[in-house]
């Protein structure tokens, strides 16, 4: 999957992290908070004071791909609305499961 991905988008567009094996996923997207300098990231435990999104993983070796900015344009070279990033086995197959993602960060409350 890794390879079919980067055949589409080129490597300069994506962040790859591979071999994720936490029992449990946490992803948050850090965009708003940081003001762009950091997107997605994956913990192993949950951070305080921020929400996530908790993927479930029994055993599974699981490869993330992330979309860096600019990585979709339309046709007026404006940068759409669009999921973040696509976990997957990391020795996926034809059958195997495929899981896109779109997180949306509120801004913190002090």
């Amino acid at each position: 999957m890794k390879d079919k991905i980067a055949s589409v988008f080129g490597e300069d567009k994506l962040e790859h992290l591979l071999g994720i094996v936490y029992p449990k996923i946490h992803v948050i997207d850090l965009t708003e908070r940081t003001k762009g300098r950091k997107g997605l990231e994956i913990y192993a435990q949950k951070p305080n004071g921020i929400d996530t999104l908790l993927i479930e993983n029994p055993n599974l070796n699981i490869t993330a791909t992330f979309f860096k900015p600019q990585c979709f344009l339309n046709e007026r070279g404006k940068e759409p609305d669009n999921c973040e990033g696509v976990f997957y086995l990391s020795d996926s197959t034809e059958k195997t499961w495929v899981l896109f993602i779109e997180i949306k960060d509120c801004k913190a409350i002090y």
